[in-house]
């Protein structure tokens, strides 16, 4: 019960300072690879807590729906938002 480990690691430093150093494009990957797997519970969990249709129904816009259409909606997307270069004239 008292056992102890001691470990002992070399160059966590030099290993952040790495880290910090890597292209934009890299660690936006990494990002959106990370948020992209931690939003698929959240997705899993509002798709079971939709209510099903009886039967088919007509939307607003004219067309029609089939039970389970607004579930099968509930995906995981990536929006990619431009920066415009803002215009020093305005």
């Amino acid at each position: 019960m008292g056992d102890t480990i001691e470990i002992k690691v070399d160059g966590l430093k030099e290993l952040e300072q790495d880290l910090l150093e890597l292209p934009d494009r890299i660690t936006g990957r990494v990002l959106q690879s990370a948020l992209t797997s931690a939003v698929l519970p959240i997705v899993t969990e509002a798709r079971t807590k939709v209510p099903l249709a009886h039967g088919a129904y007509r939307l607003y816009g004219g067309g029609k729906a089939d039970p389970g259409w607004l579930r099968d909606r509930i995906v995981r997307k990536k929006v990619i938002r431009w920066q415009r270069q803002r215009r020093p004239w305005r």
